[in-house]
């Protein structure tokens, strides 16, 4: 079989709002090269599974990670295929997908793409592995933040763990809602929908930790500054025995008036945390915001603590449970928010990561357990001296094997991506999944053809055992 050149790579990574699209793999990987709506349209005529790339009644083929219209996704697929690959080529496609795409879907789309797309090589493999790939590692744990929910997966060994991925219905537009509940108490007043959109979206909007001193004021306690600070001392006696009361009166309220501008202008100079209010531009008009820019993301950050504990618990294994808090990788759209990846660290870590003395343990134990409520290692009774560790002095038993703490994470960490990849180094991190399929593409076409049969379905293989054949390759 002829190798597969990097030219004639095609990934397709579909979403519930955009598909990004790259046709050829560059020799150093970049951001995704084409991004375009996740729309195909029905066609008028009203005739089933008649549809255009141009006109007619909107259709969102993918609705919070689901395929809710596989004809409607098939024709997105075909549309990406025919638009980006020259006529005569013979691509090889790689499809990013997602654990709420069911079996029959993924066999019903490997027939399309071989039967009607007349594809040669093809793939489809997990957006969490994907995800993985960009991180370089081999356990991990995946966040995906959407637009509706957030999916929490292991990674074990580079396989998903599927059957202990966790759902949270929480995502993008929780926040959006959050704001919108929190407005009419705010200066800014009751704002719509789009409004709050727009908010969550701009540069004013950000996320920090409560219990800084300067951020303080912006969640009910007394400032205890004097803001308005005394005009100068005066001799009021000599004022009115010279009689220049009104004179003074005037210079004192024009000094007044000149120092509240120039309050205005240094606020107008002080970084967005420290201003009492700023200026949401929407749709041509101001609006004033409070402490409104500031709120919002709690109920999302709570749920994702919640869905973590859940998903970790499910992994058996306590070496693989601490490599997953060792490898947090966290994605997505909403993540772009400032502070929201530092907030969300900051309660894993508050809930989860157990504190203990160097020479103390729990003695170890399979009992399964995320991190919560569970024993620091300090106090009476809540934990063993580790036997040879010197805390008490005795010599380990023949034939004890140290397998660590019995109860994790002792530490957790943020996934960082290779160094490699210097284009993707200021990027923003909704889209690093599709820098793991670039780098997925590289390594399952652009192997040695004896070794790489195995990674994805090619035509002859696809008429031989036809679309379950896909399973032995999807990720």
């Amino acid at each position: 079989m002829a190798p597969i050149h990097d030219k004639d790579v095609l990934i397709i990574f579909p979403g519930s709002e955009v598909t990004h699209v790259q046709y050829g793999l560059p020799e150093s990987f970049t951001p995704p090269s084409v991004t375009i709506p996740s729309v195909i349209y029905k066609h008028p005529d009203g005739a089933e599974n008649h549809f255009s790339a141009v006109e007619g009644t909107p259709v969102s083929p993918i609705v919070a990670g689901k395929i809710v219209d596989l004809p409607a996704f098939c024709y997105l697929l075909r549309v990406i295929i025919k638009t980006f690959v020259p006529i005569g080529a013979s691509p090889a496609v790689l499809l990013a997908s997602s654990i709420h795409w069911t079996p029959l879907q993924i066999e019903r789309i490997t027939q399309f793409v071989f039967q009607t797309c007349h594809v040669p090589y093809f793939t489809i493999e997990l957006s969490s592995l994907l995800t993985t790939c960009a991180y370089n590692c081999q356990t991990s744990l995946v966040i995906e933040v959407g637009k509706e929910k957030t999916d929490i997966t292991p990674i074990i060994d580079w396989v998903p763990g599927s059957s202990m991925a966790v759902t949270v219905e929480a995502g993008g537009d929780t926040v959006t809602q959050s704001i919108i509940d929190a407005s009419s108490s705010d200066i800014s007043g009751p704002l719509s929908w789009d409004q709050a959109t727009a908010l969550k979206k701009s540069g004013i909007y950000e996320v920090f930790n409560k219990d800084s001193d300067s951020y303080s004021r912006f969640f009910g306690e007394a400032d205890t500054t004097n803001k308005e600070s005394d005009a100068g001392e005066f001799d009021v006696a000599k004022i009115v025995v010279d009689g220049k009361a009104q004179e003074f009166v005037a210079s004192h309220e024009k000094t007044k008036a000149e120092d509240g501008e120039e309050g205005q202008n240094s606020e107008s100079d002080l970084p967005n945390h420290e201003r009492d209010t700023n200026f949401l531009e929407y749709d041509g008009m101001k609006i004033e915001v409070g402490s409104l820019r500031f709120q919002g993301t709690e109920d999302l950050v709570n749920k994702i603590v919640d869905g973590v504990g859940i998903a970790v618990s499910h992994i058996d294994s306590i070496p693989a449970r601490q490599d997953c808090w060792s490898n947090i990788c966290l994605v997505g759209r909403t993540l772009t928010i400032p502070g929201l990846k530092e907030s969300i660290m900051a309660a894993l870590h508050a809930r989860y990561n157990i504190v203990r003395s160097s020479t103390m343990s729990e003695i170890p134990t399979n009992i399964n357990t995320p991190g919560n409520q569970t024993p620091t290692g300090s106090g009476s009774g809540a934990a063993t001296p580790i036997p040879g560790s010197g805390a008490s002095g005795t010599p380990a038993p023949e034939g004890y094997h140290d397998i660590g703490h019995g109860q994790v994470p002792t530490y957790m960490r943020l996934a960082k991506i290779s160094e490699h990849f210097p284009e993707w180094k200021n990027y923003k991190i909704e889209d690093t999944p599709f820098l793991g399929a670039q780098i997925a593409a590289k390594v399952i076409f652009g192997a040695a053809p004896t070794a790489s049969d195995s990674l994805y379905v090619t035509r002859y293989s696809y008429n031989i055992s036809g679309p379950r054949t896909i399973w032995d390759v999807y990720g």
